[in-house]
């Protein structure tokens, strides 16, 4: 069960900004203009990338239900961008393993609720329903993501 009180906000805030850097490298790389928003709190957006904006959000998967979880005060947010990006990072848990960390971008923003075994109410997204924009190997790279997880499980 979900423990609030173990959760390191300071990793889930390095946790979130570090998958913003990755995705606008990689976006960077890919030949787009991506400039970062200069409020972390931002409630629209936390990048542009060529002019439209973009939403990353960093996580594990909800495993048993292959998909990608927000809260439900992040639905507007997340349905508002143009583009929604979810940054999958590694882990090995009783549910799977999965050793790199994977760029995805929503393409279907249908979503449906979901309760966690503690009562948080979320909303996912499917991962069948994006597209893996990348993958990335370095050990360097994923080591240091699965070190930023609050994980629990």
């Amino acid at each position: 069960m979900f423990d609030q009180r173990l959760r390191n906000e300071k990793k889930m805030l390095q946790l979130g900004f570090e998958g913003e850097k990755l995705v606008k490298a990689i976006y960077e790389r890919m030949g787009y203009i991506v400039e970062l928003s200069e409020d972390s709190w931002d409630l629209e957006k936390d990048m542009l990338v060529d002019g439209k904006t973009c939403e990353v959000k960093t996580q594990i998967p909800v495993i048993t239900q292959n998909c990608m979880a927000i809260k439900t005060s992040q639905y507007e947010k997340c349905t508002n961008v143009d583009i929604l990006i979810f940054v999958e990072i590694p882990y090995s848990n009783k549910y799977g393993v999965n050793e790199t960390v994977n760029i995805y971008q929503a393409l279907d923003r249908e979503v449906r609720e979901f309760r966690t075994a503690d009562g948080r109410d979320m909303l996912l997204y499917p991962i069948s329903k994006m597209n893996l924009i990348k993958k990335v190997t370095s050990t360097v790279i994923c080591k240091h993501f699965e070190s930023l997880s609050n994980s629990q499980v």
